[in-house]
């Protein structure tokens, strides 16, 4: 039976079942067959781009006008950190190489208008000429996932549909958006040619830098469920989280963030706090305290404390939030190494602690305590993966931890509601230690 007497839906279900190299195969069979086949293989391809000639060539024939490939992507990871700058000392080979990255990202993102997940490691929009650079992520969808590491723009206004209008969005994630200004020092590309622009910091710039964000923007992020805010970029926290509010963040399910402005914080998860199920603060600065009282079907509750005791009122506001919140049934709170040095305790700890032990001792619903300790991936390059059996300085680290939480939480201890956990990587990417994180 040839394939176009077939209802398109039971076409879409049976391909739906094959791997990329059955639906290569499939493809093959015959025209009918091509345009299906395409459509699942690419709706379930990721893309993990190195720009050179050759592949320019391969992405002219594919990508060019008359391409069939469609426009549905289900990954793209784009990282130009080995990209080399275009400075005056810049050799030749390297010029061509940046300039092909620029033409060869062109392409794929100006076919590829609908992305599944997306993930910017590292992108210097401002190396692209202007043309280029404001349509360049504005005219894409993003479906399920967005996570932004790094992102350096000449304006605001070159990323706002991109980030603001995503009614299909579910997570995103937002690190470190930088704006370069227009004076002496580093290059930015413009048409005919090339004029300076200087970078001032993280993300820093002026009032009128910032106003190039449309405050007139309307948000479309309908069905976002989970936000992580993962660096404490001063263009995140002033221009894109306060915009975050009212009925886009109210089906938020997950919130992972470090804190750097607890006004901020309090007004998501205030909004949020009736549909949170996971929340995750991390208390970098004194004043870190927050009223979960709205948070009633939390489930998962996470704190780094990492910055303590060398800034001891992190504890009190510690105390503070976990007195006012509803009855979570996992409590994580990530520790630095301080906390395990006695000399290094304040005099005002010792209450705090036992007034901490026995508010979570007879807590309602509690089930879990957990303290973890963040293993940087360099140390376990060379020492190896934490929990893989390899005992010495990782076995020393937990040890010493648990018994400085059995000696702090006594209560919590007997009752048998503390854990010991080692993580690998970042908190943010963390925060829950492996615990799955609910969707409803």
């Amino acid at each position: 039976m040839p394939i176009t007497d077939l209802a398109p839906e039971l076409v879409r279900h049976c391909l739906s079942h094959l791997d990329s190299n059955d639906l290569r195969n499939t493809s093959l069979v015959c025209r009918d067959w091509l345009e299906p086949s395409m459509e699942f293989y690419w709706a379930e391809a990721d893309l993990y781009p190195y720009l050179d000639g050759n592949v320019l060539k391969d992405l002219d024939t594919l990508l060019g006008s008359n391409s069939h490939i469609p426009r549905t992507l289900r990954g793209l990871v784009i990282d130009e950190s080995e990209v080399e700058n275009d400075d005056d000392d810049e050799e030749d080979e390297e010029i061509v190489q940046r300039k092909q990255w620029i033409e060869g990202l062109s392409k794929i993102l100006g076919h590829f208008t609908c992305i599944k997940r997306l993930t910017i490691g590292a992108l210097d929009l401002t190396r692209f000429p202007r043309d280029i650079r404001r349509r360049l992520l504005n005219n894409i969808s993003v479906s399920e996932t967005l996570v932004i590491r790094y992102l350096k723009v000449a304006e605001l206004s070159d990323i706002t549909s991109f980030i603001f209008d995503n009614p299909q969005l579910r997570f995103l994630g937002l690190g470190s958006i930088e704006i370069a200004k227009p004076q002496d020092g580093e290059k930015m590309a413009e048409d005919g040619g090339e004029k300076t622009a200087k970078e001032d910091g993280d993300g820093a710039s002026n009032d009128k830098d910032l106003n190039l964000l449309e405050d007139d923007h309307v948000v479309k992020l309908p069905k976002l469920k989970h936000l992580v805010s993962f660096t404490p970029s001063p263009i995140v926290w002033t221009k894109i989280l306060p915009r975050l509010k009212g009925s886009v963040v109210e089906g938020l399910r997950t919130i992972v963030t470090v804190c750097k402005d607890p006004k901020v914080v309090s007004e998501l998860v205030e909004t949020a706090g009736p549909s949170l199920l996971s929340l995750a603060i991390g208390m970098y600065q004194e004043g870190c305290r927050f009223d979960l009282s709205t948070t009633q079907s939390l489930v998962n509750l996470s704190f780094d404390l990492s910055s303590y005791p060398q800034k001891e009122a992190l504890l009190s506001d510690l105390h503070y939030t976990l007195t006012h919140v509803a009855n979570p049934k996992c409590i994580f709170i990530n520790t630095g190494p301080g906390l395990c040095e006695a000399d290094m305790q304040h005099e005002s700890a010792p209450p705090l602690w036992e007034a901490l032990d026995a508010h979570l001792a007879d807590m309602e619903g509690l089930e879990q305590v957990t303290f973890t300790q963040v293993i940087s991936g360099c140390l376990a390059g060379i020492m190896g993966i934490p929990g893989a059996g390899n005992g010495g300085l990782f076995d020393q680290f937990r040890g010493q931890l648990e018994d400085t939480v059995n000696g702090l939480l006594p209560r919590c201890k007997e009752k048998g509601i503390i854990t010991i956990k080692q993580i690998l990587g970042a908190w943010t990417s963390s925060a829950f230690a492996g615990v799955d994180m609910p969707e409803e």
